[in-house]
Protein backbone atom coordinates (compact mmCIF):
# COMPACT_ATOMS: atom_id res chain seq x y z
CA UNK A 1 0.00 0.00 0.00
CA UNK A 2 1.26 3.28 -0.92
CA UNK A 3 2.15 5.95 1.88
CA UNK A 4 2.29 9.87 1.58
CA UNK A 5 4.99 12.14 3.25
CA UNK A 6 6.48 15.43 2.95
CA UNK A 7 10.10 16.47 3.00
CA UNK A 8 12.56 18.54 1.85
CA UNK A 9 14.24 18.50 -1.12
CA UNK A 10 16.15 21.77 -1.32
CA UNK A 11 17.39 24.73 0.93
CA UNK A 12 19.96 27.38 -0.32
CA UNK A 13 22.34 26.26 2.52
CA UNK A 14 22.57 22.94 0.47
CA UNK A 15 25.68 22.65 -2.29
CA UNK A 16 25.77 20.95 -5.44
CA UNK A 17 29.30 20.23 -6.53
CA UNK A 18 30.67 22.78 -4.08
CA UNK A 19 28.12 25.46 -5.62
CA UNK A 20 25.74 27.74 -4.46
CA UNK A 21 22.35 27.68 -6.05
CA UNK A 22 20.42 30.56 -6.54
CA UNK A 23 16.72 30.45 -5.98
CA UNK A 24 15.83 31.37 -9.56
CA UNK A 25 18.09 29.09 -11.28
CA UNK A 26 16.30 25.99 -8.62
CA UNK A 27 12.75 27.40 -9.26
CA UNK A 28 13.61 27.53 -13.23
CA UNK A 29 14.80 24.26 -13.26
CA UNK A 30 11.69 22.53 -10.30
CA UNK A 31 9.24 24.56 -13.36
CA UNK A 32 11.22 22.70 -16.26
CA UNK A 33 11.22 19.49 -14.80
CA UNK A 34 7.48 19.85 -13.32
CA UNK A 35 6.67 20.48 -17.12
CA UNK A 36 6.02 16.71 -17.06
CA UNK A 37 4.39 15.47 -13.60
CA UNK A 38 3.75 12.00 -14.60
CA UNK A 39 7.08 11.27 -14.75
CA UNK A 40 8.58 13.06 -11.05
CA UNK A 41 9.31 9.52 -10.15
CA UNK A 42 12.14 8.89 -7.85
CA UNK A 43 14.88 6.37 -6.91
CA UNK A 44 15.75 4.92 -3.04
CA UNK A 45 19.66 4.82 -3.21
CA UNK A 46 21.50 6.80 -5.01
CA UNK A 47 22.08 6.64 -8.78
CA UNK A 48 24.84 8.55 -10.85
CA UNK A 49 23.33 7.93 -14.27
CA UNK A 50 21.45 10.12 -16.05
CA UNK A 51 18.47 8.20 -16.46
CA UNK A 52 16.40 6.40 -13.72
CA UNK A 53 16.28 2.41 -13.65
CA UNK A 54 12.51 1.77 -13.28
CA UNK A 55 14.05 -1.17 -11.04
CA UNK A 56 14.42 1.02 -8.28
CA UNK A 57 11.59 3.44 -8.13
CA UNK A 58 9.96 4.12 -4.82
CA UNK A 59 8.28 7.20 -5.02
CA UNK A 60 6.76 9.88 -7.70
CA UNK A 61 6.63 13.44 -6.31
CA UNK A 62 2.77 14.48 -6.10
CA UNK A 63 3.75 18.48 -5.64
CA UNK A 64 6.22 21.42 -4.17
CA UNK A 65 6.56 24.22 -3.21
CA UNK A 66 9.14 27.04 -2.47
CA UNK A 67 8.88 29.43 0.45
CA UNK A 68 11.66 31.98 1.77
CA UNK A 69 12.86 31.69 5.20
CA UNK A 70 15.52 34.04 7.59
CA UNK A 71 18.40 32.66 5.68
CA UNK A 72 17.24 32.46 1.89
CA UNK A 73 14.82 29.14 0.35
CA UNK A 74 13.41 25.73 0.94
CA UNK A 75 11.39 23.90 -1.31
CA UNK A 76 8.85 21.29 -0.01
CA UNK A 77 8.21 18.31 -1.68
CA UNK A 78 4.47 16.32 -1.10
CA UNK A 79 5.54 12.09 -2.65
CA UNK A 80 3.67 9.38 -2.78
CA UNK A 81 5.28 5.77 -2.50
CA UNK A 82 4.75 3.28 -5.22
CA UNK A 83 3.63 -0.41 -4.46
CA UNK A 84 7.26 -1.42 -6.20
CA UNK A 85 10.00 -3.28 -4.06
CA UNK A 86 11.86 -0.40 -3.57
CA UNK A 87 8.56 1.16 -2.86
CA UNK A 88 7.69 -1.41 -0.53
CA UNK A 89 11.33 -0.55 0.89
CA UNK A 90 10.84 2.88 1.47
CA UNK A 91 7.20 2.19 3.22
CA UNK A 92 9.15 0.23 5.75
CA UNK A 93 11.35 2.51 6.50
CA UNK A 94 9.04 5.14 7.20
CA UNK A 95 6.66 2.97 9.24
CA UNK A 96 9.78 2.41 11.32
CA UNK A 97 11.14 6.16 11.92
CA UNK A 98 13.94 5.91 9.91
CA UNK A 99 15.53 8.93 8.93
CA UNK A 100 16.06 9.84 5.47
CA UNK A 101 16.49 13.01 3.01
CA UNK A 102 15.38 13.70 -0.37
CA UNK A 103 18.20 14.80 -2.66
CA UNK A 104 17.90 15.98 -6.23
CA UNK A 105 19.55 14.41 -9.16
CA UNK A 106 20.89 16.53 -12.45
CA UNK A 107 22.86 17.98 -14.95
CA UNK A 108 24.14 21.90 -15.17
CA UNK A 109 26.60 24.44 -15.57
CA UNK A 110 28.77 25.66 -12.77
CA UNK A 111 29.70 29.53 -13.30
CA UNK A 112 33.75 29.73 -13.13
CA UNK A 113 33.51 33.52 -13.17
CA UNK A 114 30.53 34.47 -11.15
CA UNK A 115 30.86 33.72 -7.59
CA UNK A 116 28.49 33.99 -5.15
CA UNK A 117 28.33 37.14 -1.95
CA UNK A 118 30.09 34.06 0.21
CA UNK A 119 33.09 33.01 -2.40
CA UNK A 120 31.33 29.81 -3.37
CA UNK A 121 30.65 29.04 -7.28
CA UNK A 122 27.30 29.36 -8.62
CA UNK A 123 25.41 26.66 -10.49
CA UNK A 124 24.00 28.83 -13.59
CA UNK A 125 21.98 26.31 -15.70
CA UNK A 126 20.42 23.76 -13.68
CA UNK A 127 18.26 20.38 -15.41
CA UNK A 128 16.95 17.95 -12.67
CA UNK A 129 16.31 14.28 -13.59
CA UNK A 130 14.67 13.55 -10.07
CA UNK A 131 14.75 13.43 -6.36
CA UNK A 132 16.33 10.31 -4.57
CA UNK A 133 15.54 9.23 -1.41
CA UNK A 134 19.05 8.53 0.73
CA UNK A 135 19.76 7.35 4.48
CA UNK A 136 20.40 10.50 6.65
CA UNK A 137 19.98 10.24 10.52
CA UNK A 138 19.71 14.33 11.33
CA UNK A 139 16.53 14.54 9.13
CA UNK A 140 13.14 14.35 10.61
CA UNK A 141 10.56 13.78 7.98
CA UNK A 142 6.97 13.85 8.58
CA UNK A 143 4.19 11.40 7.03
CA UNK A 144 1.31 14.06 5.33
CA UNK A 145 -2.16 13.49 6.62
CA UNK A 146 -4.72 12.81 4.45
Amino acid sequence: MSKKFQAEMWNDARKLSGATVPKEVFVNAMNKYWENPNHAFGELGTNYENVISLGNVSHKLVDWSVTDNESGYQVIGNFETFDTPCGCLLNTLIDSGKAFKVVPRGVGVISDNTSSADGALEVVQLDLICFDIVPDSAVVNKESGE
